[in-house]
């Protein structure tokens, strides 16, 4: 028995990148400033989040080496960030902060 073959419309990448632009229509115009401005500081902060999240998964590394799946890969930057919190909690009571 021989499957359709889904038109290209059909498909899931279609359905993201409208979303994506829905996504994009609304920032822009909620945001009345610059587009360049808007770009810089997603630029920036993106790279910030992203070592954020790499440290995150560096501690979890240090704890946590077991497999290399993707929800493992995640339950270790959640760890990361667990200890990344305490460590920033007890520096604040240490009064080091």
């Amino acid at each position: 028995m021989e499957r359709a073959r889904k038109s290209s419309i059909d498909s899931r990448g279609w359905l993201i990148a409208l979303w994506g632009l829905v996504f994009f229509a609304i920032f822009f115009s909620y945001a009345h400033t610059d587009p360049v401005d808007i770009f810089y500081h997603l630029l920036v902060d993106g790279c910030l989040l992203g070592v954020w999240l790499v440290s995150a998964w560096g501690f979890g590394y240090w704890l946590i080496r077991r497999g290399p799946s993707l929800l493992m890969q995640l339950t270790r930057i959640g760890v990361g960030l667990g200890v990344v919190s305490i460590l920033i909690l007890l520096l604040g009571l240490a009064g080091w902060l």
